[in-house]
Formats: structure tokens, C-alpha cells, sequence
């Protein structure tokens, strides 16, 4: 398919090169590389004929080929038949025009190039080496045992040659019963003596008649007549190896008498007529099984790598491409996003999609039809790709779609076009599925400048689509949640609870009627020692993704309540509210701890208020309500913070023990401009005064809202116009200098009950 050719591309494509011959075992410099473009390149170009032989090997085939055309055809006398020299030198001629040609027809039938990377030269060596060592032990075996089997079958041959000659001379003898008799005969033979040989005649019992006395050859004349010797034993012939010659002796009986004759021969060594007369034979056949052996190897590794290539490729593209879709992997993506970014490519746009409702699809319709619908998917977006973009499955119901060569603005449209393609209805199961996908890009060079920051970041903008139902983002830093300072807070986080790096921050809240300063807040700063002072909104997001969150709020409410017990012992009764996570709400050891901490610092539980959002309550409202009731048992003042911002139900709010709103500040800055932030705030206050709470208004930042506040009959109010979140001694030195300050123990436990009317049993 179209999409497989593309999404391969340069990534997907290997070769594996086949083994050279021996001479080309070594690994190839640069000069046995550049061989390959010299002038011959040039020359038999216009013949369809390009070198694939290197210099080694070149001259490695003239000297062979040009050994083998002498001892064929110039030295004809190595081979006793014609034919066998007319092949060698033909074989050699041919090895010299290859030579002159740098180049082997065989080659190309073994599939071996010689100018290719070497990385498979260890395990091609290996094998040549064998199998040459294999020919060669063949050939020392056999060639040993031949060759003593060759000795002993000439020097018998020798021998019995040497006895034919002993017995016609033993038929011209007379039976003569003396030795000057048999003498004389012996010269009457016709025979020359000569230095090499020795001729006697012995009586039955060995006893020589004529030449020198047996004795003096023990090993061949004595044990030839032993007493109680039979006649065969002594018609016999042999011979023994010495150092420098071999001794060949014969004997045969003198007609009509009981004297034998016995000739001995010092002969040359068989060893020395057998190299002379094949020796040259042998080597020109070892040659050629060697040679055979060599091109063995080759044909076989050839057969070898065609089976490991096809294997290699199955696995290669098992590892790279999407077994379900047949589309490249993650794996591949990044291997193609690595080269574009270390190549020259100037920019490239990375877009990842993933299916909307697809889910949906798998369990309405089954998984067998999800993966059709996948499998269709990944069709529709290869045929709809041009040049050299490319289509990736990430795993599940996401893709990738990789675009070279665009702008942000080009790229964008280009996403455009592949979600339009996506929208085009599927038939599946007898059903058009309409199937609408969310869309992320990240461009390089300016979203990342390698592959894991660019998917990565891509992927934060594709999340940032679906969770906001905006089709298709392109990448900013505003989105990304994890970038390296938040992955950085996270981690020192844990520590900085262990080692107190956190600060308690305290603002003021206001009671109205009595124009004073009745509680505080508790906010939280962090003192990082690398980033320096950070704001709640810094750290606590994150530690609510984490476990934290839990040991984080007790860390609040321990701060909290021992200041609170400090301003108690100082005649100050301010009361302390603590912010709670949705986490906290979980936690059914929340009243116990709450109760643990109240008991150790001597506080009464209605000095401290607890805030809660609307959306933390609405997360899951019957367990809330289970935690929170225990605690207004305890006597723990509820507050609903940010009211008007969540999603509350009345139907839960009129359940919960709750006694006190805060009207979220954003109604509370414009509502002296705006007629509906101030409508929202009039009917806050009311709903809140009718349902038995005081309600507290934040954002209180001129004096013009403080009056009009006061008006509506606000019971409290928090804002920079009285003081920005401050710590435990700047705030104090506040309540010394304010117009606001703080209620006294005796007359803050009176302003606690003074809004009794308010509070519901």
C-alpha cells in the first residue's frame, strides 16, 4: 500500500551484504574502498559491466590463473591425461580475465559484494576457514594414508619385479655342488653386476655358497631360512626402507638342486619417484579442492543470507510497524523524527490524534469491529498522504502523522484536512460511524528539538483538544503541565514538608459589625532554596496529583492551630481557617486527625473553620456529607469557599452542616460596575442569611465596596484593602498599627455566639 511505502521510507530499508571470498577477509581500508572507483569503473561502464573486485583479489586471481594456464597448457607433462590439463588451464585463463576485467561473473551468482561494510566478516571468515580447514584435514588424511598405501604397493611392485629378474637368472643355473662351480655359472648369466646390487647362493641350511654371508643382512636374508623354514617360505620377495634407499630382495630355487638364489637391490626411495612423478598432480588437486571448498563456503553463505535477510526483514518490520494496522510504530516514528532533526530538514510538524468516543465503539459493537475501524483508520489516513509525509500508530486509539517542510499556519491546515478525512462516515456492522478525532501539533524547531520532546509535547496539545473540545491545538508553553520546574516542585515537595521549608502566610478577615479583626486565613508560601518563595498555586495542583496532599493539610493544620493556641495565650481569640483538598474529603481519617491535633494545642474546636469548594463537595456529595458531618459534630466550623464558581446543587447544600459562605472575589471587585456581579452578591447574602449561615466576601479591595458591603449586611470581609497574605510577625505588627484589631479572647468568644440565630442546631 501506499501508506506502507511512505511510512518506511529510508528508515525501513537494509541490506544485507553477503560474504567475500577468502582473499577479501580482511576488513577493507579506504584505498580497497576507493578501488572500486578507479578508471575500470569508467571502462566497462558502456558494457553493462561494473568492477566487483577488489586489488587484493585481483592480483590474488592473476597469480593463481596465471600458475594454472603454465602447468596446463605450457607444462603439459603434470597431467597424464590431455583433458585434465586443457580444463586447469582453461580455469586459469579464466581466472586472468577476471583479473584484467575486475570483475567475476560468479560473484553475482554467489551474490557477494566486495566493496560492502564489513560488519559480517567475523562470522564469514569463520566460515571460509572452515571449511577450508575441513578440505584441508580431508586432504591430509587421505592424502596420508594414500600415501603410505602408495610406498607399500610400489615397493612390493619393486620387489616383485626384482624376483621375476632372480628366478630367469636362477632357471640359467645348474645343479653344482660346489661354490667355484656355481661361480662360474653365475658369470656365464647374463647379467652386469653392478655397485647396487648383490647376488649369492645359499644351501638349505642359509649357508652362502657364493657373495658375502647372509649374516651381514639379518633383517633380510636370515629370517628366510630358519631352521625347520618350509620350501614356500624361501620363494618369497620384499624389500626394507632405509634412511637413504630402499633395499629390495628376492630369491628363487635353483632348478634341480636345494640351492636358492638370492639377489638384493638398493633401490631409490619410493617416497622420491612418487613426488616426481605426482607430485605436482597432488598440489594442483589440492589446490582445486581447496578452491572448490572456497566457492562452497560462498554458495552456502549465500543460502544463509538470503534466509537470515528474510528473517532479519520480518523481524525488522515487526519491530517497527503496528501488527494490527500494518502502519510504522512508535519505534519507527522516532527513528524517522531522529533523522529529520539531525539531518538539514529546516522545519517538520508532528501531529497526534486520538479518536473521540472510540471506546464507546468497542463496547457497543465489540473489539472485533474496534480493530476493523482501526484498521480502516490507518488506511484512510496513508491514502490521504502526499510526498513524503508519514503515518504512524502510537498504540490504543492514537496516531501520529508526521508533515515535512510547513509552516505552523500551512501545517495547521494540513491537520485541518486530515480531520475532515477522519469525518467521512465507516460501515461498519451494517452502522456509518462518524468518528471525529482531537488533534495536537508540535513544530520543530520550536516546540523541541528531538523526537521525545516533540511526541511528548505534541501530545500535551492533543490532550489539551480533547479535554476541551477544541478539534485541534497547536502546541504552547501555557498548556503543558509538565514542564521541567513543575516536575522539579513535585520532586522537592516531599522534602520540603520533611525539612519545614513551608511558611504559613495569615490575611485578615473582618467582622463588620464589631470592626475588628475576628480570624484569619492560612495560606501557604514555600521558600524553595533554588526557585525562591512560591505561591500556593505553584505546588498545591501538584501535590493534589500526588499523594501529598494528605500530609500537606495536616502540616497546615498543625501550623495552624499552634499559632492559634499562641494568640491565645496572648489574649487574642482570632480564629483559623484551613483550606481543604477534595483528596481531604476522601480521607476518613480526617475528623480523627482534626481531633488529635485540636487535643494537643488546647483549641477549641469552633476556633477553627474548615473551607471547602463547591466542587470539591459535588465530587462525591454523600461522602462528603458522612466526613463532614462528623466533623460539626466535633464543633469544627464549615465554610463553602468560592461560592457562585462551581457546580453546587442546593438539593446537597441545604443538607450539608455547613455555617458560613464566602462569595468568590470576582463578584465581589466589579460589582460596584457590573449589575450582575451585583445581583449575584445580593442574592448570596440572602440565600446565605436564610439558610442560618454567615457570609464572608472576599475581595474586598476599596473602601466604596466595604461600605456597600456593609450595607447589604455582610457579616465579614477579606481583601488587600485591609492586608495582602502576610507572615506570623508582619502580621502582628498589622494588628498593632490597624484600624482592625484583633478581637480580644472574652470578646471573640461573644462575637462567636452573637450570630447564634444564624447557626442551625
Amino acid at each position: 500500500m501506499a501508506l506502507a511505502a511512505r511510512g518506511q521510507g529510508r528508515c525501513c530499508s537494509i541490506k544485507v551484504h553477503i560474504f567475500r571470498p577468502i582473499a577479501l577477509l580482511r576488513k577493507p581500508g579506504r584505498k580497497a574502498v576507493a578501488g572500486a572507483l578507479d578508471h575500470n569503473h569508467n571502462r566497462w561502464r558502456g558494457m553493462n559491466i561494473a568492477p566487483n573486485m577488489s586489488r587484493l583479489d585481483q592480483s590474488f586471481r592473476f597469480v593463481a590463473g596465471s600458475f594454472l594456464v603454465y602447468i596446463g597448457f605450457v607444462h603439459g607433462g603434470v597431467f597424464a591425461d590431455p583433458v585434465s590439463s586443457v580444463l586447469v588451464g582453461v580455469f586459469g585463463l579464466a581466472n586472468v580475465t577476471a583479473a584484467v576485467m575486475r570483475h567475476c561473473y560468479f560473484y553475482r551468482f554467489a551474490g557477494i559484494d566486495t566493496h560492502c561494510a564489513s560488519a559480517t566478516l567475523p562470522f564469514r571468515s569463520q566460515l571460509l576457514w572452515s571449511f577450508i580447514a575441513v578440505a584441508a584435514l580431508v586432504l591430509l588424511v587421505f592424502g596420508g594414508v594414500s600415501y603410505y598405501l602408495a610406498l607399500d604397493s610400489g615397493g612390493l611392485k619393486q620387489a616383485a619385479l626384482w624376483h621375476d629378474f632372480a628366478a630367469g637368472r636362477a632357471a640359467g643355473l645348474s645343479a653344482a655342488s660346489d661354490a667355484p662351480a656355481l661361480a662360474v655359472q653365475l658369470r656365464r648369466v647374463d647379467y652386469a653386476p653392478v655397485d647396487n646390487e648383490l647376488t649369492a647362493v645359499v644351501d638349505s641350511a642359509g649357508q652362502a655358497l657364493t657373495g658375502p654371508p647372509l649374516t651381514a643382512f639379518p633383517d633380510v636374508g636370515q629370517p628366510l631360512f630358519l631352521p625347520g623354514a618350509s620350501e614356500a617360505a624361501r620363494h618369497r620377495f620384499g624389500y626394507v626402507r632405509r634412511k637413504a634407499h630402499v633395499l629390495l630382495w628376492a630369491t628363487a630355487p635353483v632348478p634341480g638342486s636345494g640351492l636358492t638364489l638370492v639377489t638384493l637391490h638398493r633401490a631409490r626411495p619410493i617416497a622420491t619417484e612418487l613426488l616426481e612423478t605426482l607430485g605436482m598432480r597432488l598440489l594442483v588437486t589440492a589446490g582445486l579442492v581447496i578452491w572448490i571448498a572456497i566457492w562452497g563456503a560462498l554458495i552456502l553463505s549465500r543460502a544463509m543470507a538470503l534466509r537470515l535477510e528474510k528473517h532479519q526483514q520480518a523481524m525488522l518490520h515487526q519491530a517497527m510497524h503496528d501488527p494490527l494496522t500494518g502502519l510504522p510504530n512508535r519505534a519507527q516514528l522516532y527513528r524517522r523524527l531522529s533523522l529529520l532533526a539531525a539531518g538539514d530538514s529546516p522545519a517538520f510538524t508532528l501531529i497526534v490524534m486520538d479518536l473521540d468516543r472510540f471506546k464507546d465503539i468497542n463496547d457497543t459493537l465489540g473489539h472485533d469491529c474496534g480493530d476493523r475501524l482501526l484498521q480502516g483508520i490507518g488506511a484512510r489516513l496513508g491514502n490521504a498522504l502526499a510526498g513524503d509525509e508519514m503515518v504512524a500508530r502510537l498504540g490504543g486509539d492514537e496516531f501520529a502523522v508526521l508533515i515535512p517542510g510547513l509552516d505552523h499556519s500551512a501545517a495547521f491546515t494540513r491537520a485541518k484536512e486530515m480531520q475532515a478525512v477522519l469525518r467521512q462516515p465507516f460501515p461498519l456492522s451494517g452502522i456509518d460511524i462518524v468518528v471525529d478525532a482531537s488533534l495536537g501539533l508540535a513544530h520543530y524547531p520550536d516546540q523541541g528539538r528531538d523526537a521525545r520532546v516533540l511526541i511528548q509535547r505534541a501530545e500535551v496539545a492533543m490532550y489539551h483538544a480533547k479535554q476541551h473540545h477544541l478539534g485541534c491545538v497547536a502546541y504552547s508553553a501555557e498548556l503543558d503541565p509538565y514542564t521541567v520546574r513543575r516536575l522539579t516542585i513535585m520532586g522537592d515537595l516531599q522534602r520540603a514538608i520533611e525539612e519545614d521549608q513551608l511558611v504559613p502566610y495569615y490575611q485578615p478577615k473582618v467582622n463588620l459589625r464589631y470592626q475588628r479583626t475576628e480570624g484569619v486565613e492560612v495560606l501557604l508560601r514555600w521558600r524553595h532554596p533554588v526557585l525562591g518563595l512560591l505561591g500556593p498555586e505553584d505546588f498545591i495542583p501538584l501535590a493534589e496529583q500526588s499523594a501529598l496532599i494528605r500530609p500537606l493539610t495536616e502540616w497546615v493544620l498543625n501550623a495552624a492551630l499552634c499559632q492559634c493556641r499562641a494568640w491565645r495565650e496572648a489574649g487574642m481569640g482570632l480564629g483559623v481557617a484551613v483550606n481543604l483538598s477534595p483528596k481531604n474529603l476522601h480521607d476518613v481519617c480526617l475528623p480523627v486527625k482534626v481531633a488529635a491535633l485540636l487535643e494537643r494545642w488546647q483549641v477549641p474546636p469552633s476556633a477553627l473553620t474548615l473551607e471547602i469548594t463547591e466542587t470539591a463537595l459535588m465530587a462525591d456529595p454523600r461522602h462528603a456529607l458522612k466526613i463532614l458531618t462528623q466533623l460539626h459534630t466535633m464543633g469544627v466550623k464549615l465554610s463553602i469557599d468560592d461560592f457562585g464558581t462551581g457546580y453546587s446543587s442546593l438539593v446537597y447544600l441545604k443538607e450539608l452542616p455547613v455555617s458560613e459562605i464566602k462569595i468568590d472575589r470576582s463578584f465581589v471587585l466589579d460589582m460596584l460596575h457590573d449589575d450582575n456581579d451585583a445581583v449575584i452578591v445580593h442574592s448570596t447574602l440572602d440565600l446565605g442569611h436564610n439558610l442560618g449561615c454567615r457570609v464572608v466576601a472576599e475581595g474586598v479591595e476599596n473602601d466604596a465596596t466595604l461600605e456597600r458591603l456593609r450595607q447589604l449586611g455582610c457579616d465579614s470581609v477579606q481583601g488587600y484593602y485591609f492586608s495582602h497574605p502576610l507572615p506570623v510577625a508582619q502580621f502582628e505588627d498589622w494588628l498593632k498599627t490597624t484600624s482592625w484589631p484583633g478581637v480580644p479572647l472574652a470578646a471573640g468568644q461573644a462575637a462567636a455566639g452573637s450570630r447564634s440565630r444564624y447557626v442551625r442546631s
